[in-house]
């Protein structure tokens, strides 16, 4: 299955549910929820990884708020969830990822 079998109705709405920033290692992980995908499937994870991750990598690498975190050498990551609490997706996020997108190597 390709990325496009995933309804688009799942990425409209997201709850963030918690944020914590572990000093150490300087990663700051963002706990959400999808309302809309009722249980997890464990077959589909890769697939919703490879969905969002594109669409942070779309979205947020111009957003000055995470260059922002970027430039103070932060890092962040996805956990992403089904409605039910079943696990769906960890997301890295971070400066390489933009830095290979606007390099044309994506």
């Amino acid at each position: 299955m390709g990325v496009r079998s995933l309804p688009d109705s799942v990425f409209e709405v997201e709850r963030i549910l918690q944020v914590d920033f572990n000093e150490q290692t300087n990663i700051m992980v963002y706990y959400m929820t999808l309302p809309a995908v009722a249980h997890a499937d464990s077959k589909m994870q890769e697939e919703y990884k490879t969905a969002f991750h594109n669409i942070f990598r779309e979205n947020y690498c111009s957003d000055p708020d995470i260059q922002f975190l970027f430039k103070l050498g932060v890092s962040i990551l996805y956990n992403i969830k089904a409605n039910d609490g079943g696990f769906l997706a960890e997301v890295p996020f971070s400066k390489a990822v933009c830095d290979n997108t606007t390099s044309g190597n994506h």
